[in-house]
């Protein structure tokens, strides 16, 4: 076939099979590539991949052997017949806006799945594809049929799934019409990449690997594949000036290599700069005296073997964020992990966190530094770039000739493709989730140190999810770090083995007695205590309030203490308390958190544009250290590196009132008079109040109990465990006393013993609220990815929606106005997300209507429901 990529579709008289086209906006295409230079680039970038020493042994290690020249040459081979369906008719006739039109991977799977029910015409269409993409070769590269056809579905599921339902080949896309001759376009295709592939057609050579571990990890390197091999800013089409065909092998390939090093996925030059720093503190964090035990263990200890999780439990403010980079660092070193996935339980800590990271990894690494990503939806940030979206809403413009280091986050489902991520938990999880693109963010990810902040057991779901994750990340030989000041005993040894029975399970007493803070490493029999970590103790006063008695005068209390310079933070466990709570603390001329000048409580439940407004603002009030209360919810209880001088708090488990706590004096500074020693002041129903809400089956009966005692957190015997725990103490001391309070709030015995010593009621909530663990644990695990069953049969279940699986709840509905309108904070807002409970009779198509503004307020109707979104964010009218 004659090439004529620089030119049009029209020009070449339909000779040419093209790949996709440069759309101008509102004008013609200024650029057409074909499908044989399309498919040189992606071969060439999944050259370059495989030859990266990490990405190499994870897929070796999921194999269960190793990958010769041949096998890769077959990998790259088959990557490059990953578009061969956009050869028919019907998409050549999609990409010049033409009819009838028709999809690439339909008509190509369809031909792969050969079905007796096909009529002669289909089966002769079948014989021509077949044989146009040299199946005489690759057909003797497996097992058998079965693997040839699950092998294909990794192929072709580039693009985030498969085509589910029954498919026809559709004889007529594959036909010769005047020039143009779909199966005399395969066979130019599969020549050209044959001759970049050459030991893939030698004979002999073992089968390629079967396992279904191994289809999943590979799978994901496919589609990171096609997305760099379609960016065109590198892969520029011939009417830019690049070369065509055989020409342009050479070339591709060095893009290739060039654009895996500038994006920090080739890591060889930032291991280079890596290799330079030394094992020592002092100069590594220069601004610290000396290294608490949990830095000092990461810092000496040997390395981890290949697949070896470790859990780090330490008080929060004991410094687990640096140890967790002293550990990267090490690793990225040896050659271990070519990256960091830092996770987070909340949007807020990781954007706080982001910079932190950013500027450690700069200054140990400097020029040669890999990119800093942070990896939440709604930011473009990158090291200290920050990138602007342009209309077209694929672009995205960034200072300094940024692309390059922005590349990971300009799409939510690049992140774990990134270098250094800094990011939710939420995206780590979607890699094991039966969603559309769940293998290129499995795949990419097990290059990656997983590094996951604030682990802890209260959430059987999400627990479960994780452990799915690290199930594939560890049968690969990937390393990954734990980190909690708040896991139960149970907790520990599921997330460190697959295989815990019952009976391995510590008693509340002997689990209790463990040490803290610890490390303990998969393979481990027990918990190591951290060296140097026993005389460190900090004293928080505990003050236990009866919220019906007491509330009134405790506002008044933080009112004072804010007029007298103290920083108080007021957590809240239900949104509606705490917006009551801030209009109680203004009535009273109390100096409270503001954005933008205006008075607001922290919460969730804003636009997404003030969202980040608020996080700003909640820094700023508590670095800025004037008088101030802050009103919020569980936004704030979690790896904020915000320091209170007097924490104020609803009830919650024990394991979740420590994390809280760790905001409490967490740095050494001066404090106003009065606030020197910390405190810690929970507002606690009794148990009497606690018992009433409970029917005699054990049902929280009538309305929830206060304080969102019931339903944010529907385990009352932990609730009152944790409560007879403060009771029995006039101080906790961090981090003597963390193991005894997470097991008394969190042991299945121990609660168990407590429920039975109250009576039926409790007995029967109890045993309600176990059989639901049970019934979420479930829930997740019928949609995790089942890595040992092939790609094929773990598509996305239909229904299945990437936006709400990672925590149970009702969907929420995400919404955008038509245009940005001034909200509450004087700044232009535009998108939010209604939770599910809000709108649960509405049909997920429901229109947004009757919006109007005015008075920092937006009012809005979704269906037959009405809201008002203002300086308290986002409540149904």
């Amino acid at each position: 076939m004659t090439d004529t990529s620089a030119g049009s579709p029209q020009d070449s008289g339909m000779a040419t099979a093209w790949a996709k086209s440069a759309r101008g906006r509102g004008g013609p295409p200024s650029g057409w590539l074909s499908l044989v230079d399309h498919s040189i680039d992606v071969t060439a970038v999944a050259e370059a991949l495989l030859r990266l020493p990490t990405v190499r042994s994870r897929l070796e290690a999921l194999a269960g052997r190793a990958l010769d020249d041949t096998d890769t040459a077959r990998l790259c081979f088959l990557a490059g017949l990953h578009d061969a369906g956009k050869v028919n008719h019907g998409f050549q006739a999609k990409l010049r806006s033409e009819w009838p039109q028709a999809g690439h991977i339909a008509p190509i799977w369809a031909a792969m799945r050969k079905k007796r029910s096909y009529d002669p015409l289909e089966r002769r269409a079948i014989h021509h594809i077949g044989s146009a993409l040299m199946k005489r070769h690759w057909r003797t590269w497996f097992e058998d049929k079965e693997a040839v056809r699950e092998f294909w579905g990794v192929i072709l599921a580039h693009h985030g799934s498969l085509p589910s339902e029954f498919l026809h080949v559709g004889p007529d896309i594959w036909r010769r019409k005047g020039s143009y001759d779909p199966i005399s376009a395969l066979v130019d295709l599969a020549a050209v990449v044959s001759r970049m592939t050459p030991a893939a057609l030698r004979d002999g050579g073992p089968k390629l690997p079967s396992a279904a571990r191994f289809q999943h990890a590979f799978a994901g390197l496919v589609t990171l594949a096609d997305w760099l091999g379609s960016d065109d800013t590198v892969f520029r089409y011939p009417s830019a000036g690049s070369p065509s065909r055989e020409e342009r092998i050479p070339w591709a390939r060095r893009q290739a290599a060039n654009v895996l090093e500038r994006r920090g996925i080739d890591p060889r030059c930032g291991r280079a700069a890596a290799m330079q720093q030394p094992d020592d503190f002092s100069a590594l964090f220069p601004g610290l005296a000396s290294p608490r035990p949990a830095q000092q263990e990461l810092l000496g200890a040997p390395l981890p073997k290949a697949g070896q999780v470790i859990v780090l439990e330490a008080e929060t403010g004991s410094g687990k964020t640096e140890a967790a980079l002293i550990h990267f660092l090490r690793l990225f070193r040896a050659g271990e992990v070519d990256g960091l996935y830092f996770a987070l339980p909340t949007r807020a800590a990781a954007v706080q966190i982001h910079g932190r990271i950013a500027g450690m990894v700069g200054r140990w690494l400097g020029a040669a530094a890999p990119p800093v990503g942070l990896a939440v939806p709604g930011y473009l940030r990158v090291d200290d770039l920050k990138g602007t979206r342009l209309p077209d809403e694929y672009a995205v413009l960034w200072p300094d000739h940024g692309h390059d280091r922005g590349w990971a986050v300009e799409n939510p489902k690049r992140y774990l493709s990134g270098a250094v991520m800094v990011g939710t938990i939420d995206q780590v999880l979607l890699s094991g989730v039966r969603v559309r693109h769940a293998p290129f963010r499995s795949g990419p990810l097990l290059r990656l140190l997983l590094c996951v902040d604030e682990v802890h057991a209260s959430d059987a779901y999400m627990a479960t999810l994780l452990r799915n994750v690290l199930n594939q990340h560890i049968a690969s030989g990937g390393h990954a770090l734990l980190m909690s000041a708040t896991l139960g005993s149970l907790a520990r040894m599921r997330f460190l083995s697959d295989r815990v029975e019952a009976h391995q399970e510590p008693t509340a007493s002997a689990a209790a007695l463990a040490p803290f803070p610890s490390i303990q490493r998969s393979g481990d029999e027990d918990p190591i205590p951290l060296p140097g970590s026993g005389s460190r103790a900090k004293l928080i006063a505990v003050d236990l309030r009866d919220w019906s008695t007491d509330e009134h005068y405790l506002l008044t209390e933080m009112a004072t203490a804010a007029g007298d310079g103290a920083i108080v933070l007021f957590i809240r466990n239900r949104v509606d308390d705490a917006v009551t709570a801030v209009r109680q603390l203004e009535a009273i001329g109390a100096p409270l958190l503001r954005c933008r000048w205006v008075v607001a409580p922290h919460h969730s439940r804003y636009a997404a544009e003030d969202r980040r407004r608020l996080d700003r603002a909640l820094e700023e009030a508590f670095r800025n250290r004037g008088g101030v209360i802050a009103v919020t919810t569980q936004t704030a209880e979690q790896s904020l590196d915000i320091d209170a001088d007097w924490l104020v708090t609803d009830i919650a488990p024990g394991d979740v009132l420590l994390q809280r706590i760790g905001r409490l004096h967490r740095h050494d500074r001066r404090r106003p008079p009065g606030y020197e020693a910390a405190r810690v002041t929970v507002q606690a129903p009794t148990q009497h109040r606690l018992a009433e809400t409970l029917d005699d089956r054990g049902v929280v009966a009538g309305k929830a109990a206060a304080l969102g005692l019931g339903t944010v957190y529907e385990n009352l015997v932990g609730i009152l465990a944790t409560r007879k725990w403060l009771e029995a103490r006039d101080e906790i001391r961090v981090p003597q006393d963390n193991r005894a309070l997470v097991e008394a709030a969190t042991h299945r015995q121990a609660l168990d013993d407590l429920a039975q010593t109250l009576g039926d009621p409790w007995r029967f909530h109890r045993e309600d609220v176990e059989g639901r663990g049970l019934g979420n644990a479930q829930s997740a695990h019928v949609i995790c990815v089942d890595w040992e069953e092939p790609l094929v049969d773990n598509q996305p279940p239909p229904d299945l929606d990437e936006r709400h699986v990672t925590r149970l709840g009702l969907k929420d509905r995400s919404i955008t106005l038509e245009c940005p309108m001034p909200g509450p904070f004087g700044r232009p807002v535009q998108t939010f997300k209604v939770p599910g409970w809000m709108v649960p009779d509405e049909p997920g198509d429901a229109d947004v209507c009757d919006v109007a503004s005015g008075g920092g307020e937006i009012r809005f109707r979704i269906g037959s429901k009405g809201f008002c979104y203002s300086r308290f964010g986002l409540m149904p009218e």
